[in-house]
């Protein structure tokens, strides 16, 4: 596998946590932070790989029945803040580390099964504002997780 096959990479796991409040169920603010590691995969030039996202979000969503108990939330969020990229390469190449300022924008759906426990799925894309390379740097998440409030 060549590095152009590396970059087109989509096993990579992502492990993160969103941390967010909502005033009365409809606007908030998140905090989200997340690792892919192997972010442009292994192959015969590349050692080590990964990206990290650092942002904070504001999120806007309407609690279809109402904001406590059982419901649906669908939302949309936009942040911004950091992506780290990373890419240790094994014979040749310097190793290239990056953190450049970015933003996301995307959208899901919050799905309540009491007060307190229920589960989301979203899809955001990433873009960096500016990169340390030059070059356009962006891609998509799609995240499935639980969801406690408190």
């Amino acid at each position: 596998m060549d590095l152009g096959e590396a970059v087109k990479n989509r096993d990579a796991w992502t492990y993160g946590v969103n941390f967010g409040a909502m005033s009365g169920g409809v606007i908030g603010a998140e905090f989200d932070f997340w690792y892919t590691p192997d972010f442009f995969g292994t192959s015969g030039v590349v050692n080590k790989s990964g990206v990290m996202t650092i942002m904070g979000s504001v999120i806007a969503g309407i609690p279809v029945g109402g904001p406590s108990g059982a419901g649906i939330r669908p939302y949309g969020v936009f942040g911004v803040g950091l992506v780290r990229r990373s890419l240790e390469f094994k014979e040749i190449f310097d190793d290239i580390s990056s953190n450049d300022f970015g933003y996301n924008a995307g959208g899901g759906i919050m799905g309540f099964f009491n007060q307190t426990v229920g589960i989301r799925g979203e899809y955001r894309y990433f873009w960096s504002f500016t990169s340390s390379d030059e070059k356009d740097f962006n891609f998509s998440r799609a995240s499935l997780g639980i969801v406690l409030r408190f």
